[in-house]
């Protein structure tokens, strides 16, 4: 028997290695064969581990191609993130007829890296099955490292033969080999490899048919030329966060983007840079996403960030903000239609751009992402960029950014490509490797100018104007408005309150829903206040106090957003409504009547003090409703900002 194939000692021999399988759906690039390709690192980033969408009752199986008789199961569990989606884990044997045997269901907390099941029947003998399969009972992801099914084989009197690594001695392959080609197919890595090395003795070390391997090495291929998933850096680097995480922080508002050290979670922007820097990150594909993404319609094939805010030191900026027209970022600011001029004495920034060839096959198209990761986020690790200007995203296709005076340029390109396939005892993996080189191309415009048409340099020159006033007055004169006196101020000590979400005078980037239930879990009273400045009197200061738990499959923010329902949300069960900051604290005037369940009318519908009231509610995802409003939740300690 092979090495590769042995777990636990000579005396049991792993008989679900690379045999088929199967999964209710995959997501992220996470193959349902990784759970059987003899790796059982726990980190993402090992790139073998599985993953399935977020739906009901997801399942993976292995069809063991035989029945065996098996003796143990060891379950290995990613350890890098989201060890609690495995907390109900259920493992079943089945017949050939897909009969159950045997099952285990595990006890409800998150399990070990490796979860080792003792399997036997009524007498203490091994449970004959033909296939393995993994599910959970609830809605989430399921993800596994690698799952081993192990036959007892009884040891004979003679001496094992134990090799001196875990590459059996009798094949002509190296223990650990690295062959490289620039065409990525299994044809293309058996050729290279070295010495007499067949692919018979490269299959016969993992227990795999030829064909097996090559399916193996083809699949491997395919993964390793989409390149690094961009939300890996977020969700998968150690980090339980998600698209939607992804789509505020290129807004311009999340726990990176406020907070002035970066928590234990921005290690995964240094992680990426040092395990990805030199391999291919894939363009955002924010798939489910309930709106478009910043990067889905990027035409003029070019990309800008623009930050307000420096963590490290004093920004400084290099460009001036000219105007903004907020249908060109709707998705991000949710206003449907709107413009913002900018002042030039107090809104500057520090904007920088990069573009990409209209030929895919170019390398500034093909690592593009590479460069999306390095201006944005590792911009933020390295050199503490963060902040957008009101109004707008903090980065985004050029097209959905403002209009300002200039940019500086990034550059990135790469040459050498190549494929390395590396067998290891235990592994095989297939990486997309180059040498990427990252810098700064100076003049964006004339940058740009070497890949794009003339049509396309006059019409990006739109938005890279070189001089604000004249831009400004253009614009001014083309939709005959006059600039108003400058926005108020919020309603509320920012040192006492943290903004949630605004829309128009007061708009904010949403922080998201993660960030709002756990703001009011640890906050003084579990108050969120809405301020609206063009409401009703008695509707300008509503102050939500939850009195239960926030359960979790509550969409809690969108509550108050766009869809105020009942559903876990009744006066005076789950929450009580104020007037006054004072009230709220000390439980005393609640508010008597509210109504709910109107679909895309956010709150408070026609809640009132004492009775019906009508258009106060608010919606942000498609407009309507007041215009002007923000809400915030109470920091720690008990406010006096009222």
């Amino acid at each position: 028997m092979s090495a590769a194939n042995l777990a636990a000692g000579q005396e049991y021999v792993n008989v679900a290695l690379g045999k088929p399988t199967s999964q209710i759906s995959t997501g992220y690039g996470g193959a349902s064969l990784r759970a059987v390709d003899g790796n059982t690192n726990g980190n993402w980033h090992s790139g073998t581990i599985t993953h399935t969408n977020t739906q009901a009752n997801p399942w993976w199986m292995v069809d063991l191609e035989d029945s065996y008789p098996i003796s143990k199961i060891n379950l290995f569990n990613r350890m890098d993130c989201c060890t609690n989606r495995n907390r109900g884990v259920t493992v079943a044997i089945l017949k050939d007829g897909g009969q159950e045997v045997w099952s285990y269901k595990h006890g409800g907390q998150s399990p070990p890296h490796e979860l080792t099941l003792d399997v036997e029947d009524e007498n203490g003998e091994p449970i004959v099955g033909a296939r393995v399969r993994v599910s959970l009972p609830y809605t989430d992801p399921l993800s596994i490292a690698e799952l081993q099914v192990l036959q007892f084989i009884p040891p004979t009197n003679a001496p094992s033969s134990t090799p001196t690594t875990s590459q059996s001695p009798t094949s002509s392959c190296p223990h650990t080999f690295v062959v490289s080609s620039e065409v990525c197919s299994s044809d293309a890595f058996v050729d290279a490899a070295p010495g007499t090395c067949q692919l018979s003795d490269i299959s016969e070390r993992y227990s795999l048919t030829n064909n097996e391997m090559l399916e193996l090495i083809t699949a491997y291929c395919e993964e390793a030329e989409a390149g690094l998933n961009f939300t890996y850096v977020t969700s998968e680097s150690g980090n339980p966060r998600n698209f939607q995480w992804d789509n505020n922080y290129f807004d311009g508002s999340t726990l990176w983007n406020d907070e002035e050290t970066l928590n234990e979670d921005g290690d995964s922007i240094e992680r990426t840079w040092t395990n990805h820097a030199q391999t291919r990150i894939a363009w955002p594909d924010l798939e489910g996403s309930y709106e478009d993404d910043n990067f889905q319609n990027c035409d003029a094939r070019a990309v800008m960030c623009c930050f307000t805010d420096n963590h490290k030191a004093e920004l400084s900026t290099n460009t001036e903000a000219c105007y903004h027209d907020m249908e060109d970022s709707a998705t991000s600011n949710h206003i449907k239609s709107g413009w913002t001029l900018f002042d030039s004495n107090t809104e500057a920034a520090y904007c920088t751009a990069f573009s990409w060839h209209d030929d895919e096959a170019e390398m500034s198209a093909r690592y593009r992402g590479n460069a999306l990761f390095y201006t944005s986020m590792f911009g933020l690790y390295d050199d503490g960029m963060a902040g957008n200007l009101p109004s707008a995203p903090m980065c985004a296709c050029i097209e959905q950014m403002p209009v300002v005076s200039s940019t500086d340029c990034v550059s990135v390109t790469a040459t050498d490509e190549r494929y390395e396939l590396s067998f290891t005892p235990s592994a095989i993996s297939v990486r997309l490797a180059a040498d990427v080189a990252y810098g700064d191309c100076n003049d964006f415009l004339a940058h740009y100018a070497t890949m794009a048409s003339d049509d396309e340099v006059t019409n990006i020159k739109k938005k890279i104007v070189g001089n604000c006033s004249e831009a400004r007055k253009e614009f001014l004169n083309g939709k005959f408005l006059v600039r108003e006196s400058a926005a108020e101020e919020y309603p509320v000590d920012l040192d006492q309150w943290d903004i949630v979400v605004g829309k128009g005078k007061y708009y904010s980037p949403p922080k998201g829903e993660t960030f709002l239930r756990e703001a009011v879990e640890r906050s003084a009273h579990n108050i969120v206040y809405r301020y609206c400045a063009d409401c009703t009197g008695t509707h300008q200061h509503i102050f939500y106090k939850r009195i239960t738990d926030i359960p979790e499959g509550l969409q809690f923010l969108d509550l108050f957003l766009d869809n105020w329902f009942d559903t876990d949300n009744v006066l005076g069960v789950d929450f009580n409504l104020f007037s006054s900051y004072e009230d709220a604290a000390n439980d005393q005037n609640p508010w008597t009547f509210c109504n709910y369940n109107d679909s895309q009318v956010g709150f408070p519908r026609d809640c009132g003090p004492t009775g019906y009231q009508a258009h106060q509610w608010n919606r942000f995802y498609n407009g309507g409703g007041r215009q002007h409003l923000a809400y915030f939740v109470e920091k720690n300690a008990p406010t006096d900002a009222f």
